[in-house]
C-alpha cells in the first residue's frame, strides 16, 4: 500500500509535491496498519501466555527439549541442528508431515513478526523525515497533522515494547524457519531481519526502551534530507517549546489551558448551550474558540504523547530544566502512573525511577546541568510522585462530580431540544471523552502498582516507598458509577440523533466552508495551493459520506504542502488553516456520526484490558446506585465494537465471546445484588414498622424502584455481540429464586415449623417487593402464584379432584423438592408421639412441647393452607395417607398373629366371665393399639387441615357451590355420578370427610381379615368395636375420644360393652 501510494503521488506532481503528498498518505496508511498490527501482537501475547496454547507448542514435546535449548542458545544464527544427534529430535522435524504441522501451527505468529519488521522500518523512516522537515508544524495551526504524527509515534513505541514481552518469540521464529525448509524445500529469506529485530532491538523490555531512546536521540542516517534533526529535538519543539513565538503553542501549554477551561464555569454550562451566538457555527464559542472543542477529545491522547515522549527521550528533562524545576516532567507525573494499551502496561513513575538511576543518564545530566542540577531534577521527580499520591484521589473525585453534573445538564437540555446536536456536537464529544478519561483513571488507580507489577517489583517498591495510597471512599465510588451511567445515557442519546449532527455538518461544509475555500483559492499567490484548494472546494459541494475519507487525506496533503512550502509568513494562511481544521473534523461527523461518538468516547479500549476490574467494582457499587449499575452492562457492547474496529477476525470472535460471558455474569450479579437489597429492605421494614416509618421514605425502596423502572422501560433488551440480554426476565427469575430460598429458610427455623410467623414474613417480603409492580406484564400475584406452585406442589400428586397415587416405598417423597412433603412429615412425626393428645374442646393437639399446640391450632393451619394452597394440602395428604396405609398393614399383620384368640372371642361374645377366656392365650395387641392411635391422630389432623382450608378459602364460592350440588343429589346418583365433584369440593375445602373418597385406600383398609367387606356384612363389625374399646382404655384419651365417636362407639371407656 505504501509503495502504491508513493508511485501514484509521483505521477501526479513534481518532486516536492510528490514527497509532500507521500507524507500525508503514508501517515494515514501507516497509522492504520500499525494499529491493526498492534491488535494482532496483543492477541498473540495473550495466546502465548495461556497454558493450553503453550502445551500445544512443539518445543514442549519431550523429544524436542534438547532442540529447543540448542535453538535458543544459537539464536540469532540461522537454525542448524547438525550438531545434535538425530535421535534427539532433528530427525522428527525433518519429516515433511511433522514439519508441515509445525509450520501451520506457527505461521500466523511468524507472519505477524515479519509484518512488524516492515511496519517498523517504514514508520521509523517517516517519523525521521517529518522530524527533519516539520519545523513549522504547530498544534494551533495543524492539530490533525500533529495528532496523526504523535499517534503514529506512540503506536511505534508500543509495538516495539509489545514485541519484547511476547513469550518464546525466538523459538517461534527458529522452529518455523527450520521446519519450513523441510515442508516446502525452500529456505526462509525473512528469518534474518526478524531475528536481528529480536536480538538487537527488543530481546527484553528494558533493552527495548534503551533501543528506542538511542533511535530517538540519534540523527537518522537513513534519510536523504539535508540538515537531519533528531526526533528528540523535534519532540521538544512539538511538546513543550515554541521558539518561533512568545505565545506558546505546544502540546503541554494547550493541555494545561484546556484543563483550566474544563474546570472553569464557562465550559459545558447551560449558558453555553442556549447562547444564540453559539449557534452560528459549530462550537464557535466567543469566550473559548473552536479549536479547544476540536482538541479536547484528544486530551487523553495528548497526555499519552507527552508521557511516551518523556520516557523515550529522557533528554527532554534536561532541555526543559529551568530554575531548578522541570515543569514538563512534573505535569506528566502528577496526572497518572500508568498507560495501558493492548494489554501492555507502561508504568511512568517506575520507568522514570529507572531513568534517574541509569549511569549514562546521570553522567549526561551532570555534564549539562551540573550535579546540583541533577539533584534538583531528582528532587522534582520525588516531589511529583509525592504530590500525586497525596492530591490525585481528591482532585479526581471532585472532577468526576463536576463532570457528572454537567453531563446530566447536557442530557436534559439535548433530550428536550435534539436539534442542538448539530451546533453542539463537538461539545458533547468533548464531554464524553473527558468522562471516559476519568473512568479509565479510576479503574487504573484502585490499587498501588506494587500489587500489579511483576517484572519491576523492586523498582516499584522503591518508587512508592513511604507513600500511602488513599483509595476512594463510598462517595467517590458512587461518583464513578453515576458518571459511567451518565456517559452511557448521553452517548446513547447522541447515537439516537446522529443523523441530526451529520446533516448539520454536511450543510455546513457544502455552504460556508466550500465558499470560504473557493474564495481563499482565488486570493492566494501560490498556484499549487490554489489548485489544491479549488479541488477541495469542488469536492465539498457534494459532501457524500463515502468521500469523507479522501477529503481528510486531501486536508493532510494541504497541511504537508503548507508545512514544506517555507512561507515567509503564516498570517495570510491563518484563515485557510482554520477552514482546513473545520473540514477535517466535520468530515468525521458526516462520514459516520455514530462512529465519531464511539471513537473518542468509547469504553471499549478500557474494558478490553480492565473488564475484570470493572466487574469487581460494579458488584460493590450496586447498593450505592443500582439503576446506574444496570447501565454498565451496555459497556460490553462497546467492548465488541472496539474489537470490530481493530478489524482482526480472531480478536473479534475472542473479545465478542468474552463480552457475552462477562455481560451475562454481570447481569446475574446485578440481579443477585437486587435480591440482597430486597432482603435488606425487608429487615428495615420489620425494624421501622414499630415506629410507623413509611416504606416510601426509605432510600433503599427508592433505589429499588428506580432500578425496576430502568429494567422495565429503558433496558428491555441489550444486544452484545451475537446475544440479546433481557434484564427484565433475569430480574424476575432472580426474584423468584430468592423467594423460593426465602420460603425454604423461614419455613423451618431451628427444626421447628411456625406457619403464622412464616406467613407474616412472606407478606412483609412481598410488601418490600411492591416496586415490582412497575414491571411490564408482571404483578405480585403472578410472581407469588408461580413460586408457591414450584415450592409447595408436586406434579405427581395430580390435579385437584383426581385420585391420589400413594407412594408406599417413599422414594418420591425423599428425592422430591416439594416443601409440602417436608411439612407433612414434620406434622405426622409430631402427632403420632405417645405423649401428644388431641383436645376436642381446643380443636388442637397438646404435648410436652409448647410448639405442638401452636403449630396444630386452627389459625396456624389456616396460615399453612394459605401458603401451600389446595394442591399443597393434597401433597400433605399423600404423606398422611401413605402413613395410614402402612399403619393399616401393621394392624392387619398384628391381628393375623392373634386370629385364634379373636375368633374364639367372636364366637362366645356373650360371655361375661372373663376368667373363661384366660385359657385361650394372651392377646398381644400393643402394636395394634399404637397403630390405631396413630391412624386416629393422622385422620384428625387431616380433618383439621381441611377445616382450616375451608376457612382460608371462604372468599371463594366455588367449593360451597360444589358441596351444595353434591348434597342435593340422590344417594344413588351421588355415589355413581357426582363422586368427582365431591372430591373436587373436598380438595377445595368444601367438605370434611373423615375417610377419603379414595378407592386405593378403601381397598387397602377393607380387602381382607376382620376388616373385609364380608366380615362387615356378617355383622362382625363388633370386633373393631372391641379393639377400639381396648385402645381407648389403654391410651387414656383426654376428654371425649374422637376415635370412638368416629366409629360409633358410645359406651364408657372402662366398660367392655
Amino acid at each position: 500500500l505504501v509503495k502504491t501510494c508513493i508511485s501514484y503521488s509521483e505521477m501526479e506532481g513534481g518532486e516536492d509535491g510528490a514527497r509532500n503528498r507521500r507524507q500525508a498518505e503514508r501517515l494515514e496508511i501507516l497509522l492504520e496498519s500499525s494499529r491493526t498490527l498492534l491488535a494482532r501482537l496483543a492477541s498473540m501475547r495473550s495466546e502465548m501466555s495461556h497454558p493450553d496454547v503453550q502445551s500445544r507448542m512443539p518445543w514442549h514435546e519431550k523429544q524436542m527439549k534438547l532442540v529447543a535449548q540448542h535453538m535458543k542458545s544459537s539464536f540469532p544464527a540461522y537454525p542448524n541442528l547438525q550438531s545434535l544427534d538425530d535421535s534427539k529430535g532433528p530427525e522428527e522435524l525433518r519429516k515433511r508431515s511433522k514439519a508441515s504441522i509445525v509450520c501451520q501451527l506457527l505461521e500466523k505468529y511468524f507472519l505477524a513478526f515479519y509484518d512488524s519488521v516492515d511496519v517498523r522500518e517504514e514508520t521509523r523512516m517517516l517519523l525521521a523525515e517529518i522530524a527533519c522537515e516539520g519545523q513549522g508544524m504547530l498544534l494551533q495551526e495543524m492539530p490533525m497533522l500533529v495528532a496523526t504524527y504523535m499517534n503514529l509515534l506512540v503506536t511505534y513505541v508500543e509495538i516495539v515494547l509489545l514485541l519484547s514481552v511476547i513469550a518464546d518469540k525466538e523459538l517461534i521464529v527458529s522452529f518455523y524457519t527450520y521446519c519450513f525448509q523441510y515442508a516446502t524445500d525452500l529456505p526462509v529469506t525473512k528469518y534474518e531481519p526478524v531475528a536481528n529485530l529480536f536480538h538487537t532491538v527488543c530481546p527484553s523490555y528494558d533493552v527495548a526502551w534503551q533501543s528506542l531512546r538511542s533511535e530517538f536521540e540519534q540523527e537518522a542516517a537513513f534519510t536523504s534530507q539535508k540538515g537531519c534533526k533528531k526526533i528528540s529535538d523535534f519532540l521538544q519543539t512539538l511538546l513543550f517549546d515554541d521558539r518561533r513565538s512568545t505565545n506558546s503553542q505546544s502540546v503541554l501549554s494547550y493541555y494545561l489551558s484546556m484543563r483550566e477551561i474544563i474546570e472553569g464555569e464557562s465550559c459545558f454550562g447551560n449558558s453555553v448551550i442556549h447562547g444564540g451566538e453559539n449557534l452560528q457555527y459549530p462550537s464557535g464559542f466567543k469566550t473559548i474558540g473552536e479549536l479547544p472543542y476540536f482538541v479536547i477529545p484528544q486530551m487523553e491522547d495528548m497526555l499519552t504523547w507527552m508521557t511516551i515522549g518523556l520516557l523515550s527521550c529522557p533528554s527532554l528533562i534536561i532541555l526543559n530544566h529551568t530554575k531548578d524545576n522541570v515543569d514538563f516532567m512534573k505535569h506528566i507525573l502528577e496526572e497518572r502512573w500508568v498507560i495501558e494499551c493492548a494489554g501492555l502496561q507502561i508504568w511512568s513513575h517506575v520507568e522514570m525511577y529507572k531513568i534517574f538511576h541509569e549511569k549514562t543518564f546521570i553522567a549526561e545530566y551532570e555534564k549539562s546541568m551540573s550535579k546540583q542540577g541533577f539533584k534538583a531534577a531528582k528532587d522534582c521527580f520525588k516531589n511529583s510522585v509525592s504530590n500525586f499520591m497525596k492530591d490525585a484521589p481528591s482532585q479526581h473525585r471532585k472532577r468526576r462530580a463536576l463532570l457528572h453534573a454537567r453531563c446530566e445538564s447536557f442530557f436534559h437540555v439535548l433530550k428536550d431540544s435534539p436539534g442542538l446536536f448539530g451546533p453542539q456536537w463537538f461539545s458533547v464529544l468533548s464531554l464524553l471523552s473527558l468522562i471516559k478519561s476519568e473512568i479509565l483513571w479510576f479503574l487504573q488507580h484502585r490499587e498501588l502498582p506494587t500489587k500489579r507489577i511483576k517484572d519491576a517489583s523492586k523498582e516499584a517498591s522503591k518508587t512508592y516507598k513511604k507513600h500511602a495510597w488513599q483509595r476512594d471512599s463510598a462517595t467517590g465510588e458512587e461518583h464513578f458509577i453515576t458518571l459511567l451511567a451518565s456517559l452511557l445515557q448521553l452517548k446513547n442519546l447522541s447515537l439516537q440523533f446522529a443523523q441530526v449532527s451529520s446533516g448539520y455538518f454536511s450543510s455546513y461544509m457544502q455552504g460556508l466552508i466550500s465558499s470560504s475555500l473557493a474564495g481563499a483559492a482565488g486570493e492566494t499567490n501560490d498556484e499549487k495551493l490554489s489548485e489544491y484548494l479549488s479541488k477541495l472546494a469542488e469536492e465539498l459541494k457534494e459532501p457524500a459520506a463515502t468521500k469523507m475519507r479522501s477529503v481528510r487525506v486531501d486536508v493532510q496533503r494541504l497541511n504537508c504542502w503548507i508545512l514544506n512550502s517555507k512561507h515567509k509568513s503564516r498570517e495570510s494562511l491563518d484563515g485557510i488553516l482554520k477552514n482546513l481544521q473545520r473540514v477535517y473534523y466535520a468530515s468525521l461527523v458526516v462520514e459516520d456520526s455514530g462512529e465519531t461518538v464511539f471513537c473518542p468516547a468509547s469504553l471499549g479500549s478500557i474494558f478490553l484490558w480492565n473488564d475484570h476490574v470493572l466487574f469487581q467494582a460494579i458488584q460493590t457499587f450496586f447498593e450505592l446506585n443500582p439503576a446506574s449499575c444496570l447501565q454498565a452492562v451496555q459497556v460490553y457492547d462497546d467492548m465488541t465494537r472496539c474489537a470490530l474496529a481493530q478489524a482482526y477476525p480472531d480478536d473479534i470472535d475472542r473479545y465478542g465471546s468474552e463480552a457475552v460471558v462477562r455481560a451475562e455474569e454481570l447481569v446475574k450479579s446485578l440481579c443477585k445484588a437486587f435480591t440482597v437489597m430486597v432482603r435488606k429492605l425487608n429487615r428495615e421494614r420489620e425494624q421501622t414498622d414499630v415506629i410507623g416509618s413509611a416504606m416510601e421514605k426509605s432510600s433503599l425502596a427508592t433505589s429499588l424502584a428506580s432500578f425496576c423502572s430502568k429494567v422495565s422501560h429503558e433496558s428491555r433488551a441489550i444486544r452484545i455481540y451475537n446475544r440479546v440480554f433481557q434484564p427484565l426476565q433475569e430480574v424476575v427469575r432472580a426474584v423468584r429464586q430468592d423467594l423460593r430460598d426465602f420460603l425454604n429458610e423461614n419455613m423451618f427455623v431451628g427444626g421447628s415449623l411456625q406457619p403464622r410467623i412464616t406467613h407474616r414474613k412472606l407478606v412483609s417480603y412481598l410488601n418490600s417487593l411492591s416496586c415490582l409492580e412497575e414491571f411490564a406484564c408482571m404483578s405480585l400475584p403472578d410472581l407469588l402464584g408461580t413460586v408457591l406452585e414450584d415450592v409447595f406442589e408436586d406434579a405427581a400428586v395430580g390435579a385437584v379432584g383426581k385420585d391420589i397415587q400413594l407412594d408406599l416405598a417413599g422414594s418420591t417423597l425423599k428425592v422430591s423438592t416439594c416443601l409440602s412433603y417436608r411439612v407433612a412429615e414434620w406434622y405426622a412425626n409430631m402427632v403420632v408421639k405417645q405423649e401428644v393428645f388431641f383436645v376436642p374442646s381446643k380443636k388442637t393437639f397438646v404435648g410436652p412441647e409448647h410448639t405442638v399446640e401452636d403449630a396444630t391450632s386452627v389459625p396456624s393451619l389456616m396460615s399453612l393452607t394459605l401458603l401451600v394452597g389446595p394442591r399443597g394440602v393434597r401433597c400433605m395428604e399423600r404423606v398422611f395417607l401413605s402413613r395410614i396405609f402402612k399403619l393399616i398393614q401393621k394392624v392387619q399383620l398384628s391381628l393375623s398373629s392373634n386370629r385364634p384368640t379373636l375368633a374364639k372371642i367372636a364366637e362366645d361374645f356373650k360371655v361375661h366371665d372373663y376368667k373363661e377366656l384366660e385359657g385361650l392365650g394372651m392377646l398381644d395387641l400393643d402394636d395394634t393399639l399404637r397403630a390405631l392411635s396413630s391412624i386416629g391422630a393422622l385422620l384428625q389432623l387431616r380433618q383439621n387441615l381441611h377445616l382450616a382450608l375451608s376457612h382460608s378459602m371462604e372468599h371463594s364460592t366455588c367449593p360451597r357451590a360444589l358441596q351444595l350440588c353434591v348434597n342435593h343429589t340422590g344417594s344413588f346418583l351421588r355415589l355413581r355420578e357426582t363422586s368427582q365433584l365431591d372430591m373436587i369440593a373436598y380438595d377445595m375445602g368444601g367438605s370434611n370427610h373423615l375417610f377419603p373418597v379414595d378407592p386405593n385406600l378403601q381397598h387397602a383398609a377393607l380387602a381382607s381379615g376382620i376388616f373385609s367387606g364380608e366380615a362387615m356384612a356378617e355383622g362382625r363389625w363388633k370386633n373393631l368395636e372391641l379393639l377400639l374399646a381396648g385402645l381407648v382404655r389403654s391410651q387414656s384419651l383426654r376428654d371425649d375420644a374422637v376415635l370412638t365417636e368416629a366409629c360409633g362407639y358410645g359406651g364408657e371407656p372402662n366398660t367392655p360393652t
